[in-house]
């Protein structure tokens, strides 16, 4: 009988799947631990491999489908097996199925992707009235109007693409010349939607303050000299946070059902703006780590952000964040907080103004604006 493949669940908040690419073609045979899917999530592209032996009957999610957690995207069984339901539309929804391919998730970033041979076994037939476009045709011929029954599909057996939609468009619908259009990855799409929540109903209010920077300048001078490639002024930020919010509890807390949750660990999430969107790793016990391990930790953090290897638990369990646009030339700035984390901080750059001391002699400082964004809820 043939196994169904859903769509895993690879993060706590993850309510659906994209299917980035098939790395193996309908027909083909498929051994245990061979890679099938590469799924992008809310946090991270990952390749998924499988758990069963046997024959890809069927691929019941096209590359670029956007599917909720616990679909079918898939179907192996035996040789000459005939797949289930091929003559009826594609399971959509509902509880995952009691049978299903396991997968064991691999981080993409290192891995040479592999080549799908083309896919020349007969279609199932689609129901009466099926118009076949591609989601992106779909969602612009949805915002402009046109009706895909009218178009001529020009892509692959005759789909309907943006392009042919695009075509179809009237003119004067584009008062603003020709549109085009970009779509969110997974991690943007998540990011949109969980930070305009957060927006609307989360009462935040924040406080600045400028902390002068020079003593930190002079420790970490002192330690490129010793090491050469050391820590890094939001290293030290990172540790300074790690152990106030020891101190001050509440900010490494939640609002729940009505009550505060207070962690008995201290996960800061440091935030990192990524080609696919933003993406926020954990160092986990952050208040236990020395500066050096802080700062070995968030490269390490950083590279995997950037190259798309990070795991589904190094992007969970965090219970603070800070964000740092200093880098960028950002003096300060306006966070939003990481549900359901109780507070932010938004890190600026240094600035070296001119002051004076209290004899009239000029003096450059180091100085650096710090922003603290909190749910009043939790933080009074």
């Amino acid at each position: 009988m043939a196994t169904d493949m859903v769509m895993p669940v690879l993060s706590e908040s993850m309510a659906e799947g994209t299917v980035v690419a098939w790395l193996k073609s309908r027909g083909d045979e498929v051994a245990v631990g061979d890679d099938l899917v590469e799924i992008e999530s809310d946090k991270a592209v990952m390749v998924y491999r499988s758990d069963t032996a046997g024959v890809l009957l069927e691929i019941l999610a096209e590359e670029g489908e956007t599917l909720p957690v616990g679909s079918v995207i898939a179907r192996i069984g035996a040789p000459g097996e005939p797949a289930t339901g091929v003559s009826s539309p594609p399971h959509r929804g509902g509880e995952p199925s009691e049978e299903r391919v396991g997968a064991t998730p691999e981080p993409l970033a290192g891995r040479a992707r592999r080549s799908a041979e083309p896919d020349v076994s007969p279609m199932p037939p689609r129901p009466p009235g099926h118009i076949d476009a591609s989601p992106v045709a779909r969602r612009l011929a949805a915002d402009t109007g046109v009706d895909l029954s009218a178009v001529v599909g020009t892509g692959p057996g005759g789909r309907i693409t943006r392009e042919d939609v695009e075509r179809a468009s009237p003119s004067a619908a584009f008062d603003k010349g020709a549109a085009s259009y970009v779509d969110l990855t997974g991690v943007q799409a998540v990011t949109a939607r969980r930070l305009t929540e957060a927006h609307a109903t989360v009462p935040q209010f924040h406080v600045s303050a400028v902390a002068t920077m020079d003593t930190a300048h002079d420790h970490l001078a002192r330690l490129r000299l010793e090491e050469g490639r050391g820590p890094t002024v939001g290293d030290i930020v990172v540790m300074a946070a790690a152990r106030a919010l020891v101190q001050h509890p509440l900010l490494n807390g939640s609002f729940h059902e009505g009550r505060v949750e207070l962690y008995a660990r201290v996960n800061v999430g440091i935030a990192v703006p990524t080609e696919r969107g933003l993406l926020v790793p954990t160092l986990f016990d952050a208040d236990r780590l020395d500066l050096r391990e802080i700062a070995e930790r968030s490269r390490t953090l950083i590279d995997k952000a950037r190259d798309g290897s990070l795991t589904p638990v190094e992007l969970s369990a965090g219970t603070f964040t800070v964000s740092n646009l200093g880098v960028y030339d950002v003096e300060s700035f306006a966070a939003i907080i990481n549900p359901p984390q109780a507070a932010i901080l938004a890190i600026g750059r240094d600035r070296p103004p001119a002051t004076g001391d209290q004899d009239g002699a000029i003096l450059a400082r180091s100085r650096m604006t710090h922003t603290q964004w909190g749910d009043h809820r939790v933080v009074q």
